[in-house]
């Protein structure tokens, strides 16, 4: 099983915390959001079991999320990032993520999913979107226009934890096409809601 995490590193990417209650696991699976710079090369993982001391790191290159393994199961484990660039520069550490283990090596977190970007944004034919259940548990994902009105209901089941995807071909419940415009993805679980901004090209 896999923790998310997210956090800021300056104002480019971040890794905050967004896994759920308590979980087993000495995997971890963080997620950033890309930094824009042109001379971006890729970005490093550091992490201790001292505030502000890093005794381990991992090199992700450029990719936005990597899974960090061979992580502590017992004690407080702290995470920072930063960004290099192609001529060997490295950022300052990002704000600092603080995971703690309990009995067994069960981390705690305060959320049970998480809803992603979905790719590509924008879109013409259709969209991907990814997200994330810690455990089986139900879970509703609706499409809605800036009013809050639903278009359409993609999901309402109970589902396993773990990566899912769902497609939207940008059709209402009538199968029609809707109209080019910003669409919200609300993705509901356990009385907490998620909404991503999605725009739809003619």
């Amino acid at each position: 099983m896999f923790l998310f995490i997210s956090a800021y590193i300056q104002t480019a990417f971040f890794i905050c915390l967004v896994s759920p209650e308590t979980m087993y696991a000495r995997d971890v699976l963080v997620r950033w959001r890309s930094n824009t710079e042109p001379d971006l090369a890729g970005y490093r993982i550091y992490f201790g079991n001292l505030s502000g001391t890093y005794t381990d790191w991992r090199d992700a290159g450029s990719v936005t999320r990597t899974i960090v393994s061979g992580i502590p199961d017992s004690g407080h484990v702290f995470f920072a990032m930063t960004a290099y660039d192609v001529y060997g520069n490295e950022s300052i550490y990002s704000r600092e993520v603080n995971i703690r283990s309990g009995d067994g090596g069960a981390f705690s977190g305060p959320a049970a999913f998480e809803l992603m970007d979905n790719f590509p944004n924008p879109f013409n034919a259709g969209t991907v979107i990814p997200y994330f259940l810690l455990r089986k548990q139900p879970v509703k994902i609706r499409i809605c226009d800036l009013s809050g009105r639903e278009v359409q209901l993609l999901v309402s089941d109970v589902q396993d934890g773990g990566l899912h995807t769902i497609q939207w071909g940008g059709t209402g419940a009538s199968g029609l096409r809707v109209a080019s415009g910003i669409y919200l993805c609300c993705m509901e679980s356990g009385g907490f809601c998620q909404i991503i901004r999605m725009t739809v090209l003619k």
